[in-house]
């Protein structure tokens, strides 16, 4: 009995421990929750702006069917078989006056016998007077600001790559870390786990104003001032820029997906570029405004023509009839993505050599040259 007794009081102490325990363990846990909540909500409720929300507003309705514009060739007509010969034109002039002392001068129509020579005589007298000239250049001293030009332009060392500095602002979020290689040079960034987001089966202007309010509401300019990093370390373009956040749009949702595209609209529209996407038959197209003038097609609406650029060897090409809106982000200016580029980019080295062959003059030539196969790759 006694034992019976004792027994039944352990179990009885056992189930008030656990019952404590528990209770305490679901105070905690309730605690986190509220605070996981709480930074939830602020990570996924706010848009970063009223102008995200009102264009977010705006992709709700205005939405119509377009047709793409096919850019015309580079030559209307066809180029000339045989190239034009332009005889040389005789001279006809008074002759030059003889000196008052007699003796003759050699006037511009004698010519020596041996133009080729002659010719190449000159050419060394040039090299050897710019030779001269940059041996002097080196022995002067070079001044503070020379010094600083020279630091400003150095490569960057790719073998390290390029570690960006990733400040977020939502505390307690969910961050990924991942690497990717541009063009020989490997970049490390961090993104919110949150970025990461599917369209579903069916693509509309509902489901694409969703993935821009999905977006707007996670802080992306901490993600933009790391991808600024990157750029202003490789000396990129706008579209070397564009490039870049494409890349990343295809490591974080897969290559060429709807949502790796609609992430590059985003992440460039919020950039101040001008933007539209478009949708056909459950695809997702990129319109960029653009300069110069592209040989891809395009889309005129009201006086802007946005094209269809290629930011990767397999960017799905634009169809002849698709569906966009007609207005735009009321806070940025639409700048055009410039093509054009001032500087090379700082890119990974891979020196290789081509042999290049010519005829001239009845003789053969050989040159071997060394090219640089990731900025032919980048062009």
């Amino acid at each position: 009995m006694v034992k019976s007794n004792s027994k039944h009081i352990f179990y009885s102490v056992l189930a008030s421990v656990m019952i404590i325990v528990g209770f305490s363990f679901d105070n905690v846990q309730a605690q986190d929750f509220e605070e996981w909540k709480k930074n939830y909500l602020q990570e996924f409720q706010e848009f970063q702006n009223e102008y995200d929300r009102e264009f977010y507003e705006m992709l709700q309705k205005e939405w119509e069917d377009y047709q793409s514009e096919n850019t015309p060739n580079f030559y209307e007509k066809p180029k000339l078989e045989n190239i034009p010969v332009i005889e040389e034109p005789v001279f006809t002039g008074p002759e030059p006056e003889k000196p008052k002392d007699g003796s003759e001068s050699k006037s511009k129509n004698e010519r020596p016998k041996n133009n080729q020579t002659t010719s190449e005589t000159d050419q060394l007298k040039d090299k050897k007077s710019v030779s001269t000239s940059e041996s002097q250049d080196d022995k002067q001293p070079k001044t503070e600001s020379d010094q600083e030009v020279k630091l400003k332009s150095g490569p960057l060392n790719p073998s390290k790559g390029i570690s960006t500095d990733f400040k977020p602002t939502i505390e307690k979020a969910e961050i990924h870390s991942k690497q990717l290689q541009y063009f020989g040079i490997p970049i490390s960034y961090k993104y919110y786990a949150a970025y990461e987001k599917k369209l579903g089966k069916s693509v509309n202007k509902n489901a694409i104003a969703e993935f821009w309010k999905h977006l707007s509401t996670k802080d992306y300019p901490s993600f933009l001032d790391q991808i600024q990093q990157v750029r202003r370390q490789l000396s990129l373009n706008d579209f070397g820029y564009a490039q870049l956040l494409h890349k990343i749009g295809n490591q974080i949702y897969g290559a060429e997906t709807n949502e790796s595209t609609l992430f590059t609209w985003f992440m460039l529209t919020q950039s101040g570029f001008g933007t539209k996407v478009a949708y056909k038959n459950q695809k997702v197209y990129l319109l960029v405004k653009a300069t110069p003038h592209v040989f891809r097609k395009s889309l005129t609406m009201n006086g802007t023509k946005y094209y269809d650029i290629q930011l990767s060897d397999n960017h799905p090409k634009l169809p002849k009839k698709f569906y966009t809106y007609k207005g735009k982000h009321a806070q940025k200016k639409e700048k055009p993505l410039n093509l054009l580029f001032n500087q090379l980019p700082v890119l990974q080295q891979e020196q290789k050599q081509r042999n290049l062959e010519f005829t001239f003059r009845d003789s053969t030539y050989s040159l071997s040259i060394p090219i640089d196969i990731q900025t032919v790759n980048y062009f």
